[in-house]
């Protein structure tokens, strides 16, 4: 079985949906120890959930979580937990912060090293292809840890920019992590992981 704490901020995701505040509600209040247990339904009687999303956590287990965590493996997803040394501080202190972060290939060190998000159109002229590449590989020479979404156009613009000075980029997904999105970019993907993720 994988470990609880891991377990518990899957399941509170799932239950009331990433990105949930009252997810992280209930996360900051619960320990490692489980979900169903006395403490935690003490907790829920404090934070204003409807009744519906109160019985959905207490009725929930952790067989979602375990599938989670078994799909994972079977594709080798790595996660990263709130907890983790390695989580970004910079992302743990926004208001509403993810629980967990899912990812392929090298986490980079975001405690330690300066990081900047590059985004541009889809539509995008020959000059603006060769802007977005010189902006992605002059970053990454600056040390500079360059994050985009991977989209055709300017984004992967970036993340080759990047890539051609041997650095460090990190392309975020609209999708699922397992979803072979946008198939274009399958091979830039694959290039990203040996570096970023």
């Amino acid at each position: 079985m994988s470990d609880i704490s891991l377990l518990n901020l899957i399941t509170l995701a799932d239950v009331f949906g990433a990105g949930s505040s009252r997810a992280y509600k209930v996360f900051e209040k619960i320990n490692s120890a489980g979900l169903i247990n006395e403490e935690l339904k003490e907790i829920i009687e404090n934070i204003p959930f409807t009744d519906f999303a109160k019985q959905k956590l207490l009725t929930a287990d952790y067989t979602n979580a375990e599938k989670t965590v078994k799909i994972c493996k079977e594709h080798n997803i790595n996660i990263l937990k709130i907890t983790d040394d390695a989580f970004p501080d910079a992302l743990r202190s926004i208001s509403v912060p993810p629980l967990c972060l899912y990812y392929k290939g090298k986490f980079p060190d975001f405690n330690r090293l300066p990081s900047i998000t590059v985004v541009g159109p889809r539509e995008v002229t020959d000059y603006g292809k060769k802007a977005a590449f010189s902006l992605g590989f002059r970053l990454s020479k600056a040390g500079m840890i360059v994050v985009s979404g991977g989209a055709i156009g300017s984004d992967t613009a970036v993340h080759k920019g990047v890539l051609s000075a041997d650095g460090v980029t990190v392309l975020v997904l609209g999708c699922g992590i397992e979803c072979d999105y946008l198939k274009e970019n399958t091979t830039l993907r694959e290039k990203i992981t040996k570096n970023g993720c």
